[in-house]
């Protein structure tokens, strides 16, 4: 499968060790986590058969690593319809989408797949970054920061963690002082998220260690 939604840890787990090191060419990366609003306005606009025309014909796929481009193997993994695509949003009681809008608009959205979040980061001219480009923002670069904002102990300020805010999701705007390095709020806590590569537990002490835009590409 494609590598799991990050979830942050002071130290990192088992399988995001050992430490190492990695260089990516410039990049983008959105200020915030893709919204239920976002989310709808895709689902407004939805056409299977026109998006997979923009996949097929490359949106999406990394500028300088081969072999991400959409795979037409994944066609059957999207939605066919804009119904059946909310009925996957709507994968558990905690999910943060509903069919109609209410005060969740600007909550991050949950429950989507990545095939689905691969194939929106296409429609909306964008593409999901690599699990090197994810950790740079998160660390800040060259500063290797221990959480997203720096040293500091996570608290409710920072982030929404463990339901600190009594609930399980809050607007994701929500906690500027928790803003990484480059401004992206939402890097620690909060939603999972997913990136492009695929999970592999020796990818860092392997070809994930010391290398220049690499991915461990989704066969």
């Amino acid at each position: 499968p494609p590598h799991p939604p990050h979830r942050d840890a002071s130290m990192g787990g088992d399988d995001e060790l050992p430490e190492h090191a990695a260089r990516v060419s410039s990049y983008g990366l959105d200020r915030y986590e893709v919204t239920v609003g976002r989310m709808r306005r895709f689902i407004e606009a939805y056409d299977k058969a026109a998006l997979l025309a923009v996949l097929d014909a490359g949106a999406g796929a990394h500028p300088v690593i081969a072999g991400t481009q959409w795979q037409g193997s994944w066609d059957v993994r999207l939605p066919d319809t804009p119904g059946e695509l909310e009925a996957a949003l709507d994968c558990d009681p905690t999910a943060t989408w509903t069919t109609m809008p209410g005060s969740n608009e600007t909550y991050p959205l949950t429950c989507a797949s990545w095939y689905l979040a691969y194939a929106f980061c296409a429609w909306d001219e964008g593409r999901l970054p690599t699990e090197a480009e994810w950790e740079r923002a998160a660390i800040g670069g060259d500063e290797n920061r221990l959480y997203p904002w720096g040293v500091d102990a996570p608290s409710a300020m920072l982030a929404n963690y463990n339901a600190t805010d009594n609930t399980t999701m809050v607007d994701v705007f929500a906690k500027p002082a928790g803003a990484g390095r480059y401004g992206q709020q939402g890097l620690a806590g909060s939603a999972w998220e997913w990136v492009l590569d695929l999970s592999d537990p020796g990818w860092y002490g392997g070809a994930g260690n010391d290398c220049q835009d690499c991915a461990n590409v989704v066969g």
